[in-house]
């Protein structure tokens, strides 16, 4: 009877869980060959301060002796979108539109949320973030990690004007001071009414062919003749994003996913 009882036990266990044909079970159905697929998925969850072995639960972690952020691989299969560039050399300046003091945090949020898919540092992604007025916030020099820029943001000042021609032009100062021949990331993220500026043309037309790539976030109800301009300031209609009120900047995932989809991504671990 006993040999009975534990061989019914044998069999319901094998009917319920199909031995596998050998794949890795931390392997996601995404990867195949060695190759990722052209899939794109955040984790939206808590950030955890310290790299951890994996509790099951689906968050965030932070490795702070390499400065990147990755998702608890034992919750669930590996994402191509879940990982940061690792090895790669970028150069990524930010031009925020500080001249409203009820936008910054807004902005800061964004900024950090963004740069959750970069690996920072010094031989790696460096980034820098401005005003369009005074100094650099965040230095692209310094090659700071994810925790010196949080801070740095907190000194970010108020400014009087923003226009995108001089945002270009700052972030075109700073980059080409960065003496690295690395690939060049503006992104943009201005609530600003624009006037046409008959240097904006030819400003772009320099920026793209010395290898600059232009990201433009546009924030609140602009005209349509303000929307025309910053779109004329992008390469690709992808690489332009409006959202109509500041909250939903902080929640806003189309630039990761174009920055994801223009520089790869790789497996983070």
């Amino acid at each position: 009877m006993m040999f009975r009882f534990c061989f019914a036990i044998v069999l319901l266990a094998k009917l319920s869980f199909p031995l596998s044909d050998g794949a890795d079970p931390f392997t996601s159905e995404n990867e195949v060959g060695g190759e990722w697929s052209e899939i794109f998925v955040r984790s939206g969850a808590t950030i955890d301060d310290d790299e951890s072995e994996g509790s099951g639960n689906v968050t965030e972690e932070f490795v702070e002796s390499r400065s990147f952020y990755k998702v608890d691989i034992l919750s669930r299969a590996l994402q191509p979108g879940d990982c940061i560039t690792l090895q790669k050399q970028l150069d990524v300046v930010f031009v925020l539109d500080t001249r409203l003091q009820r936008t910054l945090d807004y902005m800061k949020e964004f900024t950090m949320n963004t740069l959750k898919i970069f690996e920072l540092g010094s031989n790696k992604i460096r980034v820098a973030v401005t005003a369009t007025e005074g100094n650099q916030i965040v230095s692209l020099m310094q090659g700071v990690g994810h925790r010196q820029v949080q801070n740095l943001l907190n000194n970010i000042p108020t400014t009087v004007n923003f226009d995108v021609v001089t945002a270009l032009d700052k972030a075109r100062s700073i980059s080409t001071a960065g003496a690295r021949q690395v690939r060049k990331v503006i992104v943009i993220v201005t609530c600003a009414e624009e006037t046409r500026n008959p240097r904006l043309n030819s400003l772009v037309s320099d920026l793209r062919s010395s290898g600059h790539v232009i990201f433009v976030v546009a924030i609140g109800p602009l005209s349509e003749g303000t929307l025309q301009i910053l779109r004329s300031v992008v390469a690709q209609a992808d690489d332009f994003i409006h959202v109509d009120r500041i909250w939903k900047l902080t929640d806003l995932k189309d630039l990761d996913k174009r920055l994801a989809e223009t520089y790869g991504c790789d497996p983070c671990i």
